[in-house]
């Protein structure tokens, strides 16, 4: 991972750079020079980056509008009749195998 530091070139032999995430919100201005295997410099290439603080929940304003709606707690209904579970059945008897 690459640290930029203003006026210190980077160099690599990959076709990519792995940015470091610290670099601070605002706009960066990066310099692309490329140098073939024969030494010859390319022209400059400049791009802006633009970083930004993403917020990612924004919290909604609560609005007050001075009615109180009151709320009344309520319990959900439940069966108190016991239910005794059923007695398992024993299987019933299969018939005999014939072997004709």
């Amino acid at each position: 991972m690459a640290t930029f530091v203003r006026g210190q070139p980077i160099t690599t032999r990959e076709p990519t750079i792995k940015v470091d995430a610290g670099l601070a919100v605002g706009v960066h201005r990066f310099q692309l020079v490329v140098l073939t295997d024969t030494g010859q410099k390319s022209a400059p290439v400049i791009a802006e980056v633009s970083i930004q603080r993403t917020i990612l929940d924004p919290t909604r304003p609560i609005l007050d509008t001075g009615v109180l709606t009151p709320t009344i707690p309520t319990r959900p209904r439940i069966d108190s009749t016991p239910v005794r579970p059923r007695a398992a059945r024993p299987p019933k008897p299969r018939p005999p195998r014939s072997d004709t």
